[in-house]
């Protein structure tokens, strides 16, 4: 599977209760905005994290759509204990990446999505806070 990436440009945080008639679920979403691509499109990720997902059996984590009017928009499944990780990465970190695996071949449609994750590339060695000790 190949592993698939976009730059974070921007990103908004919120709060979400649901009710769909017998379980209440409580979560928190990360709704992220890439860098426009070179066609045009601006690819989009909404990592999703929720009390459900913690006992999720499946190797399914995210799917990734895609769209010839918007582009590639990602949705990503967490369990809430996940999400300070996450935040904290978006908040401290830059530059940073979404990444994705999906099934080789075009992307059609949308594909069920075996790895989504958030991280750096090419840092410098020893980047971080200073010590003043």
């Amino acid at each position: 599977m190949p592993t698939e990436s976009f730059y974070v440009s921007t990103y908004k945080v919120r709060t979400e209760h649901r009710n769909d008639g017998t379980n209440h679920q409580f979560g928190r979403v990360l709704e992220i905005v890439g860098q426009p691509l070179p066609t045009g499109f601006t690819p989009k990720a909404v990592l999703s994290f929720q009390s459900i997902w913690n006992v999720w059996n499946n190797d399914k984590v995210g799917y990734i759509t895609f769209s010839s009017s918007q582009g590639p928009q990602l949705a990503g499944y967490f369990g809430d204990h996940d999400f300070d990780l996450y935040y904290k990465m978006l908040k401290e970190e830059r530059p940073l990446f979404i990444f994705y695996e999906r099934p080789a071949g075009p992307p059609v449609g949308g594909q069920y999505c075996t790895m989504v994750g958030l991280g750096s590339s090419h840092e410098p060695i020893g980047e971080g806070p200073k010590d003043f000790s």
